[in-house]
């Protein structure tokens, strides 16, 4: 799918295939990632290439720990007939593009700032911390 490698800029934690399960690894810094997919099953997941291991990063993680150029997985959701943008659709940049371009009204007429990347952290044993 990419065709470019990217260098984290901060230590940022995966996942490998362990034999019977995933195991949690740290990233460090400097370290050179391809991107390879998006993983099916989890689409907020990215697969990636690190020190040729195949390495599940979160999207998001790996977009504000590059300085961008992953896509971030899809997540607009449209009702049957409805053609406005839903409520969970958070974009600033919808509000003046709304799905349906006959719609008299938007969702969300007021732009907001993006609020900064979400960084997840976990527990040795793999539990996220909130």
């Amino acid at each position: 799918m990419w065709q470019e490698t990217f260098h984290l800029n901060q230590v940022t934690q995966g996942t490998i295939a362990g034999p019977s399960h995933r195991t949690i690894i740290s990233l460090p810094e400097g370290s050179e990632i391809v991107p390879i997919r998006q993983v099916p099953e989890h689409p907020e997941m990215v697969e990636v290439l690190w020190e040729r291991q195949s390495v599940w990063l979160f999207a998001i993680d790996v977009d504000a720990r590059t300085g961008g150029g992953i896509p971030q997985p899809l997540t607009r959701t449209v009702s049957a007939g409805g053609g406005a943008p839903s409520a969970e659709d958070h974009t600033a940049t919808d509000v003046n593009n709304p799905v349906n371009p006959k719609a008299e009204t938007f969702v969300n007429n007021k732009e907001t700032a993006p609020s900064p990347p979400r960084v997840r952290r976990f527990s040795a044993s793999g539990r996220e911390l909130l």
